[in-house]
C-alpha cells in the first residue's frame, strides 16, 4: 500500500506552547427540554451535556451544534468557576475504564473495551493526519508522564505483551520528551514513523507497523479522555488547532463556545474569506461562524484568505486512480462503497476537479 506525504510549510517550534481561552462571556448547549435551573455550576448537566462554566441560563437561540441549526441555551458567565462537588480519583483498570465511559456517555470509546481477551497488542497513536493540526503530538507534550503511566496501566490489566507509543519520525521535541521517560517503562516501545498521509488512521498504521491480532487502538486524544475521567480532571476544555496556513496555534478552549470568539481570540486583527473545519483535505466550510458551537467533534479551524477554484473537467489523466488507497475508480463510478473520503483523489487531481463531492453525489443517486 503506497501513502504519500502531503506537505505543508507550518512546523510547531521548539518552544512548546498552548494558549488559553478559557474565560467566555457565554456558551451554548443545545436545548431539548425546559428546565428549571437559577444556578449553573460547572458540570452541571443540562440535558445531554455538562455545562463548561458556572452561571445563568438568560434565553433560548438558534445555534449550529454537529452541523445542524437546533435551539441552544445561552448560559452567560459568571467567571466564578462554581463547580459541582469534584470527582473522585478511580482506580485504573478495565471495568472502572468501562463504567466512567459509560457514565460520560462515551459510548464509541466504550466499544474499543468490549473485546480485550488473549489482547495481542495495545497501539497508542500520537499522529494527526490532517494538515496542520497538531492536537495529539501537543496533548502528549502537556502530559507525557500521566499518559506514559496510563499505557503502563493498561498493559498490566490487560497482560498484554507488545506496546507501542506511535509517533511521526519528524516531530523530535516529542520524541526527545519520552525518550527522556521510557526507562522508566520499559515494556511500551517507542515506534516511529514516516510522515505520511492516513497513518492516523487504524487500518493503515497497523498494515504499516505489520501488526496482526486483536489490537486496542487508540488516539493520545481518546487516552486523555480516558485519564481525565479517571482521575477527576477538567473535562470542560478541549484542544482545538487554528491555522492560518502561515501560522497556528493550538489552544484549550472551554466547551460550547461560539467558533466566532474563539477565533476572534486567536487572530484578533487577520482578514480571511474562508473558514474550514475540521482539515484541509476532509474538513468542511462554515459560512455561519457567529453561529457555530464548539461541539465535541470540532478538532481544527483552517482561515484561509482564498481556496483554490475548483473544476469539474476531469481530463482523465488517471492520477486519482493511482493515488486511492482503496482503488475506488471515480471516472467511471465504480467500487463508490469502498471510498473512506480521505479526499487524497481530489488532492492530487492536476485539474482541481471536486472528486469527494462527485463520489457522495454518485453514492447518492
Amino acid at each position: 500500500m503506497h501513502l504519500y506525504k502531503l506537505n505543508t510549510n507550518i512546523k510547531i517550534k521548539d518552544n512548546f506552547i498552548i494558549e488559553n481561552f478559557i474565560n467566555p462571556d457565554f456558551i451554548y448547549i443545545p436545548y431539548y427540554a425546559n428546565i428549571k435551573l437559577d444556578n449553573i455550576f460547572i458540570n452541571t448537566k443540562i440535558n445531554n451535556y455538562k455545562s463548561s462554566i458556572s452561571g445563568k441560563i438568560i434565553d433560548i437561540k438558534k445555534g449550529i451544534f454537529n452541523e445542524k441549526y437546533q435551539n441552544v441555551f445561552v448560559i452567560a458567565n459568571d467567571f466564578k468557576e462554581k463547580e459541582n462537588k469534584k470527582e473522585p480519583k478511580t482506580k485504573v483498570n478495565i471495568d472502572n475504564i468501562k463504567k466512567v465511559l459509560k457514565e460520560n456517555n462515551e459510548i464509541k470509546l466504550l466499544n474499543r473495551f468490549t473485546n480485550l481477551d488473549k489482547l495481542d497488542n495495545i497501539v497508542i497513536s500520537a499522529i494527526n493526519d490532517e494538515i496542520n493540526v497538531f492536537n495529539n503530538v501537543y496533548l502528549l507534550k502537556e502530559n507525557t508522564r500521566d499518559l506514559l503511566d496510563l499505557i503502563d496501566d493498561l498493559r498490566i490489566n490487560t497482560k498484554c505483551k507488545n506496546n507501542y507509543l506511535v509517533i511521526k519520525n519528524d516531530e523530535s521535541y516529542i520524541i526527545d520528551e519520552c525518550l527522556n521517560l521510557f526507562g522508566t517503562y520499559p515494556l511500551i516501545t517507542l515506534t516511529l514513523v514516516e510522515d505520511l498521509y492516513l497513518l492516523g488512521k487504524k487500518e493503515f498504521l497497523l498494515d504499516k507497523l505489520n501488526i496482526n491480532g486483536n489490537t486496542l487502538y487508540l488516539t493520545i486524544e481518546e487516552l486523555d479522555t480516558i485519564n481525565r475521567y479517571l482521575k477527576g480532571l477538567d473535562t470542560t476544555t478541549k484542544l482545538i488547532t487554528i491555522s492560518d496556513n502561515k501560522t497556528c496555534k493550538v489552544i484549550r478552549a472551554k466547551k460550547y463556545t461560539l467558533i466566532s470568539d474563539l477565533i476572534k481570540y486567536a487572530y484578533k486583527d487577520l482578514k480571511y474569506n474562508h473558514i474550514i473545519i475540521n482539515g484541509l483535505m476532509t474538513g468542511y466550510e462554515i459560512t455561519d461562524s457567529n453561529n457555530y458551537i464548539l461541539d465535541d467533534e470540532i478538532k481544527s479551524i483552517h482561515l484561509l484568505q482564498k481556496i483554490p477554484k475548483q473544476n469539474n473537467e476531469c481530463i482523465n489523466c488517471g492520477l486519482c486512480l493511482k493515488v486511492c488507497p482503496k482503488k475506488v475508480d471515480m471516472i467511471n463510478s465504480k467500487n463508490l462503497d469502498k471510498c473512506i473520503d480521505c479526499g487524497l483523489c481530489s488532492f492530487m487531481c492536476p485539474n482541481l476537479v471536486n472528486l469527494r463531492a462527485k463520489i457522495k453525489d454518485d453514492k447518492n443517486e
